[in-house]
């Protein structure tokens, strides 16, 4: 399958993503925001949740809060 092929037929769940304001991207984190809404459900505080997270997925902890904030916001 070409990528051509691959985006004409995943194309209106595409658009519909990026209508409500989401980042398809924004897929490779999932997992990082499930493991997230785990230890925060346990009562573990943000701060120990950011810097965990963060060095497990090798990323900042602006960048682990800045994705937070984008997964869990409403759509529109």
């Amino acid at each position: 399958m070409k990528v051509f092929e691959a985006l004409t037929f995943a194309r209106p769940l595409v658009e519909s993503i990026l209508q409500a304001g989401a980042n398809p991207k924004d897929v490779q984190y999932l997992e990082m925001y499930s493991e997230y809404l785990r230890l925060e459900g346990e009562g573990h505080k943000k701060v120990y949740i950011a810097a965990v997270l963060s060095d497990e997925y090798d990323i900042t902890e602006r960048t682990f809060y800045d994705i937070i904030k984008r997964l869990g916001r409403d759509l529109n």
